[in-house]
């Protein structure tokens, strides 16, 4: 489903040939930090990624706290960055409601590949919203 899910982000850009290495590095955080969810945010899901100029922006969400070492990590996939942020859920969600432009571009333009924390996201983002109202 993974790979599938990659396809389907890539074939919009021309970034196509770096699948293999944005799974392999998208199976190891997986293995590494038994995540929530994994969303590729930024310009690749947007169909706005240029190459020699975008990176990869991945947002991991955990079930645990966070410590300040490991809350952002920065990989290469082929000749691109790949900038992975870390956060706790508990974090982005209270990172989302204080209005984050990363956690909110994530939320709502990126793409979950692996997960479903998002949608539970997107809920709590409305439920703030009608509370508000």
């Amino acid at each position: 489903m993974l790979r599938e899910r990659l396809s389907e982000i890539l074939a919009r850009s021309s970034a196509g040939d770096l699948l293999p290495g944005l799974e392999a590095l998208l199976r190891g955080l997986i293995e590494e930090y038994g995540p929530e969810s994994i969303i590729i945010a930024g310009s690749l899901p947007k169909s706005r990624f240029v190459r020699g100029l975008s990176d990869l922006d991945i947002l991991v969400i955990v079930a645990r706290e966070v410590g300040e070492h490991e809350r952002f990590k920065l990989r290469a996939v082929g000749d691109v960055d790949a900038e992975i942020s870390v956060y706790s859920a508990g974090e982005a969600l209270r990172a989302l409601e204080a209005g984050d432009r990363f956690i909110l571009d994530a939320i709502e333009s990126g793409e979950e590949v692996y997960g479903d924390w998002r949608a539970r996201a997107m809920r709590r983002l409305k439920e703030a919203g009608e509370a508000r109202s």
